[in-house]
């Protein structure tokens, strides 16, 4: 992966050669322009390396980049340099993972261990570019979680270039019958500029999974 020096250094470049061309260019391109071409290249260079690292889904999401129409790798660049925001109804693949055993009728009663975890995914065009998985380990007694074990935040992919991604324990505690699993979920995003500097925005959000004492999810979602 090129150095973040390395990249908006080739941005600068690009930007100036393009401030140097003809005024007759039949499609100017601006240096706002220029960032984003460069951001794509960056990101599909991010899925070529997992890809050749053996990560099935990285290389699907390489065909499928090269795959997309000059709109959808407009649309895209949108989303990787934060002028448009993604939008969970239609930007958001979830997958909710229940880990228990079958009790026992005898053992109904008795203090059970339960596992649950909840995969959130934000994609474009079936590419998967950032996701991260909330992990709750707890005890449980008939419908009623009783004690929590341990609660586990993890970040599976980011292929955003310029961006770095970090999941950490919010909380995780019992609320009525229902375990409750919080990681706090940090995007710190960097805007590649013409001049080669990097502009930094921050946003957090918390992911947050809920099961019951059967083990079974009751809620998942962001806030």
């Amino acid at each position: 992966m090129k150095s973040i020096q390395g990249l908006i250094t080739g941005v600068a470049i690009v930007a100036l050669a393009v401030i140097g061309a003809p005024v007759a260019s039949a499609a100017p391109v601006t240096g706002a322009e220029a960032a984003k071409q460069v951001v794509l290249e960056q990101f599909r260079e991010n899925l070529a390396e997992a890809s050749e690292a053996g990560d099935a889904e990285a290389a699907e999401s390489v065909e499928s980049f090269d795959s997309l129409t000059r709109q959808q790798r407009s649309e895209l660049a949108e989303l990787l340099t934060g002028e448009r925001t993604w939008e969970p109804s239609t930007n958001l693949d979830e997958e909710i993972v229940v880990e228990r055993g079958v009790v026992p009728r005898a053992a109904a009663a008795a203090t059970q261990s339960r596992t649950i975890w909840y995969t959130s995914a934000f994609t474009f065009a079936g590419i998967k570019v950032t996701e991260t998985k909330v992990t709750g380990r707890y005890t449980a007694q008939g419908s009623s979680a009783k004690r929590i074990l341990s609660n586990s935040c993890t970040v599976v992919r980011n292929f955003q270039p310029f961006t770095n991604v970090n999941t950490n324990q919010s909380a995780s505690y019992v609320n009525g019958k229902n375990a409750v699993f919080d990681c706090r979920v940090r995007v710190q995003r960097g805007i590649p500029t013409a001049w080669g500097t990097i502009d930094w925005s921050t946003k957090e959000q918390v992911q947050t999974v809920s099961g019951n004492g059967y083990g079974t999810v009751v809620s998942r979602g962001w806030r």
